[in-house]
């Protein structure tokens, strides 16, 4: 399984050729989008009609939550790397649920989570 980080799916929605042949080289069911990539997506768009289409993009992929197991492991994460390492919520919560769950987190900001021990991490281009 692998969890898509934003930095990617807005490639993606831009167009650009390295984020397209990633996602489409991909089987749907292997990708998964958590809750919180789409809350970073949808406070991205700029009008209802990038919202539809975010909404659209995100009818083909299935939605990982995060778990109470999940969102602790999250808090600990943002306590541990916040002030050392500059890490954020959104990316704490998605680091989190991708160690919670075994996936690999998929994104271009190594520097985002690097640093993270037993994180799997794919950088696709």
């Amino acid at each position: 399984m692998k969890v898509v980080d934003a930095d990617i799916l807005i490639d993606f929605s831009q167009r650009r050729k390295e984020a397209t042949d990633f996602i489409n080289s991909q089987p749907t069911l292997l990708l998964k989008i958590s809750i919180t990539t789409k809350f970073e997506l949808f406070e991205g768009a700029r009008n209802k009609k990038e919202l539809r289409s975010i909404e659209e993009f995100f009818s083909h992929y299935d939605e990982i939550s995060p778990s109470p197991e999940s969102l602790s492991r999250s808090l600990e994460l943002f306590k541990a790397y916040n002030l050392s390492h500059g890490i954020d919520a959104f990316d704490s919560l998605l680091a989190g649920v991708a160690l919670m769950y075994d996936a690999t987190l998929v994104t271009r900001n190594r520097k985002h989570y690097d640093f993270i021990p037993n994180l799997k991490l794919e950088i696709p281009y």
